[in-house]
């Protein structure tokens, strides 16, 4: 099954971009210049999740997460925060399948990166 990349297709496809499907897709882009934070966090964990119920009804999602990206500063190898995107895990099922469980990880660039 191709779960995976059709979860990617939806995640990374802006409404309107679809001729015959005007309203599939996640609006991502109103994010690009949000301030970063917990809160735009969930904002994008909810648009996700709503493209999902809609869209996509052959998989179960169990666990969906959006986190800040981190990164390695090279100058003091510590971890800084990256302003510029975020990181989306989707843990999911087939229903038909609960006991085959998949994840999706997809680091999604913001600020206009």
């Amino acid at each position: 099954m191709l779960f995976r990349s059709d979860l990617i297709q939806l995640i990374m496809t802006n409404p309107g971009d679809r001729v015959m499907l005007p309203l599939y897709g996640t609006n991502l882009r109103k994010y690009l210049f949000e301030q970063s934070g917990v809160g735009l966090n969930n904002q994008i964990r909810d648009e996700i999740i709503s493209a999902i119920d809609t869209w996509e009804p052959r998989i179960t999602v169990t666990e969906i997460t959006v986190e800040t990206l981190m990164e390695r500063d090279p100058n003091s190898d510590t971890i800084v925060t990256n302003e510029q995107g975020v990181l989306v895990k989707i843990q999911f099922v087939n229903p038909e399948q609960i006991n085959d469980v998949q994840n999706l990880v997809l680091a999604i660039p913001l600020g206009g990166v």
